[in-house]
């Protein structure tokens, strides 16, 4: 195991006899996820049923963004290295989790606009708002679990909590570790998510 420092983070790179320096994982610190970032809706039993039918403004939260620019440092950090772990790379993708999410949505309705927070979504007029929170905890060596967390929670023109779907994925770093399992993390929470929707 070669570690090398930049800045305030370390980077692990773990090595086979066979193929030095191929594997390579990244050491990190998870970024900080607020419960606050759901409203009311976290307090919430994962229970209550979605919205039927109709037009519903989708809402990013600050999770949400916070696991997006995660996935994304750690992208970028694999690729720095002289030998890319492409595998790793492909596995931490920051857009893979969330354009399968995108897509669960707009199977189960069609009609989707992103607005900026609730009062914005109010204000376009939906009658109901999808507040989106995902947050990813990819592990760091073989053997870690990487975990997917997904809470989608409906909120009415009157600003109360409906209904709240939770989805969640584990995936194990395999021995080389050539990659987080995060993906096979995100499928099992996507899947949970669409089963409800």
């Amino acid at each position: 195991m070669i570690q090398f420092s930049r800045g305030r983070r370390i980077f692990v790179l773990c090595v086979t006899p066979l193929l030095a320096a191929i594997a390579g994982c990244v050491a990190y610190e998870p970024p900080k996820y607020d419960d606050a970032a759901l409203g009311g809706g976290r307090a919430l039993a994962s229970s209550g049923s979605a919205p039927s039918a109709g037009r519903i403004g989708l809402v990013v939260n600050a999770n949400t963004e916070r696991s997006l620019q995660d996935s994304k440092k750690i992208h970028e950090s694999l690729g720095s290295f002289v030998l890319v772990n492409t595998a790793a790379q492909q596995d931490i993708d920051p857009t893979y989790l969330h354009a399968r999410l995108i897509a669960a949505l707009k199977r189960r309705y069609p009609s989707v606009d992103v607005a900026k927070d609730l009062s914005s979504s109010i204000a376009a007029g939906h009658a109901s708002t999808a507040v989106v929170d995902v947050r990813t905890r990819p592990g760091k060596v073989s053997g870690d679990k990487s975990t997917v967390e997904i809470n989608i929670v409906f909120f009415d023109r009157a600003r109360r909590p409906t209904a709240r779907l939770v989805g969640s994925g584990v995936g194990t770093i395999p021995y080389p570790a050539w990659d987080f399992g995060l993906q096979n993390a995100a499928d099992q929470a996507v899947e949970q998510i669409a089963a409800k929707l």
